[in-house]
Formats: structure tokens, sequence, C-alpha cells
């Protein structure tokens, strides 16, 4: 997805947003130019995901009663793979 698409998408959701992972360095100018909700850039420390962080979520979802068998969990993504964009290529 085009950033600036992903920008207008967030700017209508009107919500408050959290940017991280290696893609905002590469983006960080235009994000700032083009958002208009309340933003704000993870810190470096917490800016990757760790999976220390996926054992936190998970104890607090088991908590509410949250549950997921490995079979039932599929993962969301922005865009598709690259390997999934390079078989339908094909």
């Amino acid at each position: 997805m085009d950033i600036g698409e992903l920008v207008e998408e967030l700017n209508a959701a009107g919500q408050k947003v959290i940017f991280l992972g290696d893609g905002v360095p590469v983006y960080k100018k235009q994000i700032e130019e083009k958002i208009t909700v309340p933003f704000l850039f993870a810190p470096a420390h917490l800016n990757r995901q760790r999976a220390a962080a996926v054992a936190a979520l998970g104890g607090r979802y088991y908590e509410e009663g949250k549950t997921l068998t490995a079979a039932e969990h599929s993962p969301v993504y922005l865009r598709k793979p690259q390997a999934e964009r390079e078989r339908e290529e094909k």
C-alpha cells in the first residue's frame, strides 16, 4: 500500500495512531506532512515487534477469557507477504 493511501485511511478513521516498525524512518517525513489525526512515533526501544510484548498481550487476553487455538489463528497483514505476491504473479 502506498504511504499516502495509508495516511488517508488513518485520517479517515479519526483515531490516534502510533507508528512503529522499520518503515517509519523511510516514511517519517511524509507521515508528518500528511497526517491530520493525533499521532506519535514509538521510541526506538519499543518500535519493533518483541516476543515479550506478544506474551504480555496473550496473558492479558487469557485473563479476559479470549482464547484462540493455533489452528484458529491467522495473521492480519496490511499488505500480502512478498512470497504470496510473487506466487500470484506467476
